[in-house]
């Protein structure tokens, strides 16, 4: 698969390229799928530039299809953050038979990490496009994020990230990515470093040292990508995605956006109140909100301090005084209980556990 210039257009500038013309030249290199010259959106851009760039490239699907003859053709989706416009460019991409549907424009936010943004980007986009090509994730930016992809049912992946992250000599892990000058110990073992320190690769030329840390994250890459596979076929991806998104708290805000109830397919301001993060969400509400469970614990109830004062307000237990002995009632189960496994000192065994 290669690209048609839109994303250099992005990084250096404009590209004098023909629509035609870049297509033309990647059908006669012999690619298996080809991308169309689209209009590159992003963040930043109004709403009306977006608009307009969603419908310069809806108008050159035909000449582009042309062009491709009989090569799979990538029909890219734009629209920046506009949920609205993105639904539109998925319908007019998917009524002109593209092979595949790359979601465009995401680059810069996947750079920023906004996982939240790109996960109402793709459930715009989506479900509006062709059900008989699939939707791609371009630039995939680290392996942390797959498993959240599959989930959202992207099922293509093209990324970059294993070679331009080694220029700097930073290494992709599941879980993050770290600078090769900072370890000791390799945060994954990989076979091409498993003979290796992280030592004895700093201390390789820069040309060696990229090629090998290429490697390093081309192997993390893959082994997330077959482990996400596996997760599938099990019905346990979701499993997977929920302990990946604890790895940043953006991807946990894009992962609790998904799983809310109340995200709908339009915006909703007098519901905003009713989303929950995880902490409001593991708080305790009830009204016996810090105060003890008295169930199984025996007589507990009985016991008392001298001032009778509650130590968890009405309804809570009582604390035992800070020194002396807490009598309890003969009667009480914690005593003849202890009684029973002592056999032969039960007070002593009541008074040691008070």
């Amino acid at each position: 698969m290669t690209d048609s210039g839109t994303f250099q257009a992005y990084v250096y500038g404009d590209v004098e390229v023909g629509v035609e013309e870049i297509v033309t030249f990647q059908r006669d290199i012999g690619v298996d799928v080809a991308t169309m010259l689209d209009v590159f959106t992003r963040p930043d851009m109004t709403r009306d530039e977006v608009h307009e760039a969603v419908q310069e490239t809806t108008q050159r699907a035909e000449a582009s299809l042309a062009a491709a003859g009989s090569t799979m053709l990538n029909g890219p989706i734009q629209g920046g953050l506009h949920a609205d416009l993105r639904r539109m460019s998925a319908r007019g991409m998917g009524a002109h038979g593209f092979s595949v549907h790359p979601i465009g424009g995401i680059v810069p936010v996947m750079e920023q990490q906004r996982y939240a943004d790109l996960a109402r980007i793709m459930l715009a986009s989506m479900p509006e496009a062709s059900s008989g090509a699939p939707c791609a994730h371009v630039w995939l930016r680290a392996p942390d994020a797959l498993p959240h992809a599959h989930c959202a049912g992207r099922g293509l992946f093209d990324s970059a990230a294993y070679a331009l992250f080694a220029r700097d000599d930073r290494m992709l892990t599941p879980t993050g990515t770290v600078h090769l000058e900072d370890l000791r110990e390799w945060p994954v073992l990989m076979p091409c470093v498993a003979s290796l320190t992280p030592e004895d690769v700093r201390r390789m030329d820069d040309d060696e040292r990229m090629v090998l840390l290429s490697r390093f994250n081309l192997e993390v890459t893959l082994a997330e990508l077959a482990a996400c596979r596996q997760a599938v076929h099990d019905g346990r991806i979701w499993e997977r995605a929920e302990r990946r998104s604890h790895a940043h708290p953006a991807l946990r805000e894009a992962f609790l956006f998904d799983h809310s109830p109340a995200r709908g397919t339009a915006p909703i301001p007098a519901a905003e109140h009713l989303l929950m993060n995880d902490r409001a969400a593991a708080s305790d509400t009830s009204l016996a909100r810090g105060q003890w469970n008295r169930r199984g614990i025996g007589s507990l109830k009985h016991r008392t301090r001298p001032d009778k004062v509650p130590f968890a307000g009405p309804g809570g237990h009582l604390r035992p005084p800070r020194s002396g002995r807490v009598t309890s009632p003969p009667s009480s189960r914690l005593e003849s209980g202890f009684g029973r496994r002592c056999g032969r000192h039960p007070s002593r065994c009541t008074g040691a556990m008070a």
